[in-house]
């Protein structure tokens, strides 16, 4: 059996919205959201999901802090995001699209979506490529190559995945996964853009006591 579940953006055609910022001088890739449809409240956009408890996502909230001195300018309002990203110059795009689930027990797979999924999707079980009976397969967004071929104006690529995983360079092997970020890393040797390694996550266990370095690699990175 198999059930594939698709990155929100793509469910919510986030992507259409990088069209509307002129001239984009940063993109940012991250993994992947999955779409969860039993949700009452949906993310509104890439990094937009508000917690229901703990201080959930430092993106937003920081860049509200460090541009309008609102950690809460961005919380659920669209419009100020995309007003943000045109003014600062950046776009968002995620590496992954979807992700194929192939399994024999459907019992299992059901508490293993609702549990490793929808409650707590890292990247550590994002990247995983089995486990517990259970293969993954990945899509990858070849949107982004495309993005990096025909913007012009990009000059900067980084990503959210991490201190550690910033650099793509983790295990388990994905053959696929290393093709598709040389493809990245071509394009943008080819078109002198700076691949940028240096990565710091927003997710709250990441952040952590450290919001101040945080701070710092958003408005150097980002807001630049």
């Amino acid at each position: 059996m198999t059930e594939t579940i698709n990155h929100i953006a793509i469910t919510n055609d986030w992507e259409s919205e990088n069209d509307n910022v002129e001239g984009p001088l940063t993109l940012i890739l991250g993994t992947c959201s999955p779409y969860n449809p039993t949700l009452d409240i949906q993310s509104d956009f890439y990094y937009g999901r508000i917690a229901k408890r703990g201080p959930g996502n430092y993106l937003w909230k920081t860049i509200g802090t460090l541009h309008h001195n609102n950690k809460n300018y961005f919380q659920g309002n669209l419009e100020n995001k995309l007003q943000e990203m045109n003014e600062s110059k950046f776009i968002f795009m995620d590496i992954i699209n979807s992700i194929t689930f192939t399994y024999n027990n459907q019992d299992d797979f059901t508490e293993y979506k609702a549990d490793k999924i929808f409650k707590n999707f890292s990247d550590q079980v994002l990247f995983t490529n089995k486990t517990n009976g259970i293969q993954l397969q990945r899509t990858y967004n070849s949107n982004i190559l495309e993005v990096l071929r025909n913007k012009d104006s990009i000059k900067h690529v980084i990503n959210t995945l991490g201190r550690t995983n910033g650099g793509f360079d983790f295990g388990p092997k994905d053959n696929v996964r290393t093709a598709f970020i040389t493809d990245i890393r071509n394009i943008c040797e080819e078109r002198n853009i700076d691949f940028d390694i240096e990565s710091l996550s927003p997710s709250p266990q990441a952040v952590g006591g450290n919001v101040e370095e945080f701070q710092n690699w958003v408005q150097t990175k980002i807001l630049r």
